[in-house]
């Protein structure tokens, strides 16, 4: 556990024992390891297995000075049980910018002989067009002991990077340049990427596979500037030395024993240790994108409802967190369907939101002020059909006609519906019928009429109206917050077929409304009503009768049991 010490970073080695922590070691040097500055992005993991003497050992990304002038992945000294050294520390060359060039580290995995670690940097390959922000993946082997004694020693022969790729495929791509945060599910690296704040905002997630990486790392080429001057072009594969680097399991063996040829050494010496290729996201484009918002914090659940879905959680830097559905497409191939389900405003004052953990069905956040809670499940604020069923928590109820948890048998939800025939509107409309009632109406000239859209569907965006197929214009033809049409001071010429189209080119609401003008149809009309009214209340009447027959029944047993005595009685 770490705090920073008022720039003088501390480590704490505690131990959970009876729901307690207690204190083994407190006031060890935090420095590598914990970060000076609150907001400094530092990232740890605790790898159990494969790290020298099978150890376990402790490897960080973070920095060494209160400047930020020397940052640094390491795996601090291995040390057995006995207190004997094991391996001595290994790190990053101090001062290679091309290394590591102001990185900002977002995460760290223990992946099988390697440890990554995902993080953002000032990319030195573009700095000869400006200044420009990367994301990259970093990789160390385990077991790497370091070069030899006259030549890296105590640094890192297995360093590694390449670049992220997320972007928009096209003629011009466009890219996401900045990893916020990244989440691991099975072999996937799914990665929150954002554009720069002094451009155009958007964010978006992208998954990375493990077989993708390795593809980058085992199979590309290095990249190289040959001085400042030149372009960086790919290094010739007959310069890359053998073992190479990265290869965990010859050169980690190697260096334990200081047996590294000396183009080996000299190699990692002088090079950027960058791939020439970028790993490519899966699907070539992101999984989900969105403009005009900086997400900053990602949670992935995944196979909520059983169909191999994913749920990702994000938090904005302005306080809003939101909640994403991803179905699988219809093959492997298939990049997965998502939509954005709902969003959270859990506080008024607009807030950064700096870290978001899963814990079963509850989503934790916090603030520089304030820790919440939201449950994944929210079924009940879903009003619309297709609304419920893109939440994988959730299911559409056609008897009750509303949104239930999936727990419940007999639901409607995306995975039962089929999209492989229909359109998403067709498919739900065979399974719960009609997705708006056409209504005829009828009014009398010189009143006013609303005009509702209650289309089960949700709709985005304004909607259109049209009267027998022309767009309404008059001044007289309103349209309301909620896309509803008012029609006022009604005439003649209002009469005919009214119908809503939505920005989908769906008809969303059809009305055929009739305008009475004529003495005789208004006497016909308040006749109807009249009748209407007769009905209803001859009704009430009835109901009175039955209701007094009832009381009088009452009373009369009432009276019966006060003038008998009770048995027994005197």
């Amino acid at each position: 556990m770490c705090a920073t010490g008022a720039y003088s970073p501390i480590a704490y080695q505690l131990k959970l024992e009876n729901n307690r922590f207690n204190v083994i070691k407190s006031d060890l040097n935090g420095i590598g390891i914990c970060p000076y500055d609150p907001y400094d992005n530092t990232t740890v993991i605790f790898v159990e297995n494969g790290a020298p003497g099978n150890i376990p050992a402790l490897f960080a990304a973070s920095v060494t000075d209160s400047i930020k002038s020397d940052p640094i992945i390491v795996r601090p000294s291995v040390y057995s049980p006995d207190g004997s050294l094991v391996a001595d520390y290994v790190r990053t060359i101090r001062a290679k910018n091309d290394w590591l060039n102001e990185p900002q580290f977002v995460g760290s995995f223990d992946v099988g002989d390697h440890v990554y670690f995902f993080y953002r940097e000032v990319a030195l390959e573009y700095t000869n067009c400006g200044k420009k922000i990367y994301s990259r993946l970093a990789r160390v082997c385990k077991n790497d002991y370091g070069g030899s004694r006259h030549l890296l020693q105590n640094i890192w022969t297995s360093f590694v990077k390449a670049r992220l790729n997320c972007s928009i495929p096209g003629e011009y791509p466009y890219y996401f340049d900045e990893i916020q945060d990244v989440y691991r599910v099975g072999d996937m690296f799914y990665g929150l990427f954002t554009t720069n704040i002094n451009g155009l905002t958007a964010s978006a997630i992208c998954g990375f596979t493990i077989h993708d990486i390795d593809q980058t790392f085992f199979n590309g080429s290095f990249k190289e500037q040959r001085d400042l001057q030149s372009i960086w072009l790919p290094v010739p594969e007959v310069e890359v030395p053998s073992p190479r680097p990265g290869d965990c399991k010859t050169a980690g063996a190697r260096s334990k024993t200081g047996d590294l040829p000396y183009k080996f050494t000299n190699f990692v010496s002088r090079s950027s240790m960058l791939m020439d290729r970028a790993i490519p996201h899966r699907f070539k484009k992101p999984i989900f994108y969105q403009s005009n918002c900086l997400m900053q914090k990602l949670v992935v659940v995944q196979n909520v409802a059983g169909h191999g879905e994913l749920v990702f959680v994000t938090a904005s830097n302005d306080g809003v967190i939101y909640k994403i559905a991803a179905w699988p497409g219809l093959t492997t191939l298939d990049a997965p369907k998502t939509y954005m389900v709902s969003h959270y405003i859990p506080f008024s004052d607009s807030l950064p939101i700096w870290s978001l953990t899963l814990y079963k069905n509850w989503i934790y956040f916090g603030t520089d002020w304030t820790v919440g809670q939201i449950h994944l499940e929210t079924c009940g604020k879903y009003k619309k059909i297709d609304l419920c069923i893109y939440d994988p928590y959730c299911g559409w109820d056609t008897l009750l006609n509303e949104c239930r948890s999936n727990e419940r048998k007999n639901l409607i939800n995306y995975a039962n519906i089929d999209l492989l025939s229909y359109s998403l509107e067709e498919a739900i409309r065979k399974q719960v019928g009609d997705l708006y009632y056409f209504e005829k109406m009828s009014k009398i000239s010189g009143s006013s009429v609303t005009l509702k859209i209650e289309y089960r569907l949700h709709i985005s965006g304004t909607v259109h109206w049209k009267r027998n197929g022309t767009l309404v214009s008059s001044d007289r033809h309103i349209l309301a917050q909620d896309n509803s049409l008012i029609v006022t001071d009604l005439r003649k010429s209002d009469e005919g077929l009214y119908s809503a189209v939505d920005q989908l080119g769906r008809t969303v609401a059809e009305y055929s409304l009739a305008v009475e003008t004529s003495k005789e149809q208004i006497e016909q009309r308040w006749m109807r009503k009249f009748d209407q009214w007769c009905d209803e209340f001859e009704r009430y009447q009835e109901d009175i009768r039955q209701w007094e027959r009832k009381c009088s029944s009452c009373c009369q047993g009432a009276a019966l049991t006060n003038m008998v005595p009770a048995l027994g009685g005197k």
